[in-house]
């Protein structure tokens, strides 16, 4: 009896610790079960807020083109509205930028092959003021559109706008009405899911 009684004893006395450890194993497994839920939150959260970061970059990148493109049409408008005599100049630009001297002086060949770099071709728009003594011209470089003014040979001032990636612009004009009309269109590669936008002034001296 007294045997089996110790037994009995042993047996009340074990079984708590068992239940014990049962639950400190559901405790452990629980808490890694919540590190692993807040970890692939955070993760989850890191991911959200490097997209919305890029997001804000591209949008502000996105405004700043913007502004650059509505001060460069106005000030490209009044250079037009100003001239008395309109003209495009053709030239090919190569690895190393070509200058509108170095167009004028026949140092850039039309349509020819060159064996120091690519070929592409560039359009110098040259505006003359009424009194003949200022020159405004506009040519697409590398890094954006330049503007140079010239008052005879000397240049007095220039200025730069970067254009959108891939952006190129093409001017045209059109003598055939009263007054000059020019065209300028600022295209974007094929891929590219920006639209071409076309911009028109017209010249304040009447053609003759």
């Amino acid at each position: 009896m007294l045997g089996k009684k110790g037994s009995t004893t042993r047996a009340f006395v074990a079984s708590p610790l068992r239940r014990r450890r049962r639950r400190s194993a559901m405790i452990l497994l629980e808490l890694v079960a919540l590190v692993a839920i807040i970890a692939s939150i955070m993760s989850l959260s890191a991911v959200v807020m490097l997209q919305a970061f890029r997001a804000h970059s591209e949008a502000l990148k996105h405004l700043r083109q913007t502004e650059q493109l509505q001060q460069l049409v106005q000030r490209w408008r009044q250079d037009v509205h100003a001239a008395a005599q309109v003209e495009l100049l053709q030239g090919d630009l190569l690895e190393h930028e070509w200058s509108r001297d170095a167009v004028l002086a026949g140092e850039i060949p039309n349509g020819e092959e060159h064996d120091d770099g690519a070929v592409s071709r560039v359009a110098f728009l040259q505006l003359t003021d009424p009194t003949n003594s200022k020159q405004i011209t506009y040519h697409q470089t590398r890094n954006g559109l330049l503007r140079e003014l010239r008052e005879g040979a000397a240049l007095v001032a220039t200025e730069q706008w970067t254009l959108p990636e891939s952006g190129h612009i093409l001017f045209s004009i059109d003598e055939s009405g009263r007054r000059t009309v020019v065209t300028a269109r600022l295209e974007y590669a094929p891929a590219s899911p920006l639209t071409t936008i076309e911009w028109i002034a017209c010249a304040e001296a009447p053609n003759e």
